[in-house]
């Protein structure tokens, strides 16, 4: 069980005995009106002691009832419940269990009865007489399973928190660091002597619009394919400038994915993956392809791996984990002798 939650128990096992008493309400007033008047237990008439004695049976079964009725509603349900099965059959299922509970405990509660204080009770009578407690477990388990997933999605939100800062850091490494920005004003250099005036313009403004993007997408969870594709289509333009004709992109996107989400900057972050991890040249291009397949956004590219390089981990491992948050999806990774294929799920 949860190791976060070590007084869980008491707080079940304290509120047991509370909604326990409060089953016992009218068997507490009479004592108490007993005490009041003063008359001595011993004095008591047979029915007044049967009466004090099913109560005290009642009473200890309430609470053994409230336990496990929450404690199986709370941490075993999901366990019991197959994931294979249907949501119907598993509703089902957990609700036939619980009046199973509700109608063994109150079997036990009857040989209690029958074995400590002579008294026979039926199971059924002892069921009705349990049903009170029984709602209220059932209302507190699920307040209980309330809280939890509140509680998990402060954590989740918490976590997702320091992935996004993480994002933030890796892409700040690898788009806005001195060498990306090196070979950036590199080309725009060569774009100035070479080209003219107008190809000059466009340079900049790409090179705005890429900056622009990772500076505000970097604040964002999800953006729209549509957008991230706006920013790759920018992004190329400046990796074009500086390969020419020695790498090539082919994207093909469906419009219909376009109003669909992804994590911010996924694509991009897998295209330089696929520069940083392979060899360009003029005998040996790189193609790189984007399509989309089942909705799913797939980069494919032609392997021609570097005999060394930069690692890629970080990045990765940080797209993994944001897609597991945000949307609880996993990434698909294929690697062959020829071709690096990942698959990116699309989030609707």
């Amino acid at each position: 069980m949860n190791k976060t939650k070590p007084n869980i128990h008491l707080i079940i096992l304290f509120s047991a005995v509370l909604i326990a008493l409060l089953s016992q309400i009218r068997t507490i007033m009479y004592v108490v009106d007993m005490i009041t008047d003063g008359k001595q237990i011993s004095l008591l008439s047979d029915k007044e002691s049967a009466f004090i004695l099913i109560s005290a049976g009642f009473f200890v079964n309430s609470i053994i009832l409230f336990y496990v009725i929450v404690i199986f509603n709370f941490y075993l349900k999901n366990r019991v419940a197959r994931s294979n099965r249907s949501r119907l059959f598993n509703v089902f299922f957990i609700f036939i269990t619980n009046i199973i509970l509700l109608f063994g405990l109150s079997a036990l509660g009857s040989v209690i009865n029958k074995f400590y204080f002579q008294e026979n009770i039926s199971t059924f009578i002892m069921a009705l007489k349990n049903l009170f407690v029984f709602i209220f477990a059932l209302l507190f388990a699920y307040i209980l399973i309330l809280i939890e997933k509140i509680r998990t999605s402060e954590l989740d939100n918490a976590r997702l928190k320091e992935e996004r800062i993480k994002a933030e850091l890796a892409s700040l490494k690898e788009q806005i660091s001195p060498h990306f920005l090196f070979n950036t004003l590199n080309s725009l250099s060569s774009v100035i002597r070479l080209s003219d005036k107008n190809e000059s313009l466009k340079f900049v403004d790409k090179m705005s619009q890429v900056y622009r993007y990772i500076l505000e997408s970097n604040q964002q969870d999800l953006v729209k394919i549509k957008d991230e594709l706006e920013f790759l289509d920018a992004y190329f333009f400046l990796l074009e400038k500086r390969f020419g004709t020695k790498l090539v992109l082919e994207m093909d996107i469906s419009p219909d994915l376009y109003e669909t989400s992804i994590p911010p900057m996924a694509m991009q972050l897998l295209v330089e993956n696929v520069i940083q991890h392979n060899t360009i040249t003029n005998s040996s291009p790189l193609t790189i392809k984007i399509f989309d397949q089942n909705s799913m956004i797939i980069v494919q590219n032609n392997l021609q791996k570097k005999t060394a390089g930069e690692s890629f981990g970080i990045g990765l491992a940080n797209l993994m984990k944001r897609y597991k948050l945000i949307a609880g999806k996993e990434i698909i990774i294929n690697n062959s002798a020829n071709s690096f294929i990942v698959k990116l799920p699309v989030i609707k």
